[in-house]
């Protein structure tokens, strides 16, 4: 039961962080990160992530 109960956390916070990115949400916006430093550099940074920060809270 206690993992059913973490995969829906998971998958709350994930819809929640995708919908910031994507402006669904008035209250929140793209993530403020930076670009990821494991990226090759060939990869175009578009500088609008998933809002993990916001999801969490």
């Amino acid at each position: 039961m206690a993992f059913i109960h973490a995969l829906a956390a998971a998958t709350v916070t994930s819809f929640i962080a995708r919908a910031c990115r994507d402006g669904q949400l008035a209250s929140c916006g793209c993530s403020s990160g930076s670009r990821p430093k494991q990226l090759n550099d060939d990869w175009t940074w578009g500088g609008c992530g998933d809002n993990l920060e916001y999801a969490y809270k």
